[in-house]
């Protein structure tokens, strides 16, 4: 399934905000904005369409016109739980914005720009939204387990014994991954769409979130569910795939619905 990339644009400077807007749209990308505001320029709305919304490329202004958080916060914030790539934009253009920028990154335009300057920092980044479309469409490499999932299961009860040998250099195709669940802190299992097979992995399921596509959305504190295949919607938060039904949590329910919607899923 593919869907057009989503650009978020964080600035409060409303000319600025509709010709970085006309730059992306004229390139293919949807605009995230804000829901009531002409433009988007809070950092709690910003981190909350990160959290809801699959989007590919965001472009943030570091000066929002607030002294508590900046464009800067939310590129922090996005360094730490996702892979989404980051332009900066500022007509502060010090050392100490210079090394920040350059810590939560990946361009920094200096305003006021050029429609050039725009192009060059979208040359820099577009081999990254390639990269990450190719994650979602092939694969990632992971070090893993790959076996039956029963006796995988058993290994992270305690039950069972597995040495470090054990793992291996694989590349994971996501559309063949239904499933993830940690069942321990470091252990997460894959599970296959033959449901006879899986894959364990050590790992953290939020360091592991970062280079998933964005068709894994979590149901609950425990699991991921690819909802590319979701076979039937069953309840208001329920839904069944691989005759299993899973159930979103209250705690997750605003989150997942929003990309349910996002990627055109009931």
């Amino acid at each position: 399934m593919t869907t057009t990339q989503k650009v978020m644009i964080v600035e409060d400077d409303i000319s600025i905000y509709r010709d970085l807007s006309f730059f992306f749209e004229d390139r293919g990308f949807h605009i995230v904005g804000s829901k009531t505001q002409n433009t988007l320029a809070d950092y709690e709305e910003a981190i909350e369409l990160i959290q809801e919304i699959p989007i590919d490329l965001a472009v943030l202004d570091i000066n929002l016109g607030k002294k508590d958080k900046n464009g800067l916060d939310v590129a922090e914030y996005i360094s730490k739980y996702s892979n989404i790539p980051v332009i900066m934009l500022s007509a502060h253009f010090n050392e100490h914005y210079r090394e920040l920028a350059r810590e939560y990154s990946h361009y920094f335009v200096t305003k006021p720009y050029t429609t050039a300057q725009l192009e060059v920092a979208y040359s820099w980044i577009k081999p990254i939204l390639e990269k990450n479309r190719k994650i979602r469409e092939t694969g990632s490499f992971l070090k893993v387990r790959e076996g039956d999932i029963v006796r995988l299961q058993a290994i992270t009860e305690g039950t069972s014994f597995m040495n470090e040998f054990d793992y291996t250099e694989k590349r994971i195709n996501w559309n063949e991954i239904y499933r993830i669940r940690t069942h321990t802190k470091n252990h997460i299992l894959l599970y296959h769409i033959d449901q006879k097979k899986g894959y364990l992995v050590r790992n953290s399921l939020s360091k592991l979130a970062t280079v998933l596509p964005d068709h894994f959305v979590r149901f609950d504190k425990f699991q991921l569910i690819n909802i590319y295949l979701v076979q039937e919607q069953v309840s208001q938060r329920a839904y069944r795939l691989y005759n299993q039904t899973f159930i979103i949590q209250p705690d997750y329910s605003v989150s997942a619905k929003a990309k349910l919607r996002w990627l055109f899923l009931k």
